[in-house]
């Protein structure tokens, strides 16, 4: 809006220098009286095509910033980028507590999950499914994969929570780390044995800082 307002005041600045009245510009523009005065006023409700007819009657051209576009551009990856860290939280949660019902490894249960596409599911449908309950989302997974629900009630916390969290965390850091999406970066993680690690609630890794489980990815990584 105020790239708009700039506009309409640099238009009624140079039709006054030109002693131009609004009626004059208006009928040699082709527009209403109404549509120049819009213009000048910043408004958005008018074509491009009638602001470029003022233009050429006034002798003015056209420049568009690409910093504008870019401000957009930057403020539209940062949102994306929130709801990527949300996503993927989201269906590393799912991983977690689904494979801690089945009493089976992560690793293998996010194998599976991709493999039937689960994991796309999972995403695409985010905004419908994040707010529901574990149980629910354990019977909607298990539908999925074996078009069954797994109706059960009590389901093991094996410190979901806490590895849920150092999973998100580590993956982050990965894609960071490695400059790659973060969809990318928990696929390594889940094909790293450090999953197994995570997984294992005598190691007590999963109580372990991001970047010490981090630093043991990479030594891992670069083998």
């Amino acid at each position: 809006m105020k790239t708009l307002l700039n506009l309409g005041s640099i238009i009624k600045k140079k039709r006054l220098s030109l002693n131009k009245r609004m009626d004059d510009v208006a009928s040699e523009a082709n527009i209403t009286r109404a549509t120049l005065w819009t213009i000048e006023k910043g408004n958005n409700n008018y074509s491009i095509e009638s602001l470029m007819r003022v233009l050429n009657v006034l002798d003015l051209s056209l420049c568009v910033n690409g910093s504008i576009k870019n401000e957009r551009r930057h403020r539209a990856s940062r949102i994306n980028s929130v709801l990527s860290k949300k996503k993927n939280r989201f269906v590393i949660l799912c991983v977690q507590q689904y494979s801690a019902t089945i009493n089976e490894s992560s690793a293998s249960t996010y194998k599976r999950m991709l493999d039937k596409s689960v994991i796309v599911e999972l995403i695409n449908d985010y905004e419908d499914l994040h707010g529901m309950s574990q149980i629910w989302l354990n019977d909607y997974i298990n539908t999925l994969m074996t078009g069954e629900p797994l109706n059960i009630l009590e389901q093991s916390s094996s410190h979901i929570a806490a590895k849920t969290i150092l999973i998100t965390k580590v993956s982050e850091l990965i894609a960071e780390k490695y400059r790659i999406s973060i969809d990318k970066a928990r696929n390594l993680l889940y094909e790293s044995p450090i999953i197994d690690l995570i997984d294992d609630d005598e190691t007590g890794l999963y109580g372990d800082s991001p970047l010490y489980v981090f630093s043991l990815f990479e030594a891992e990584h670069k083998k």
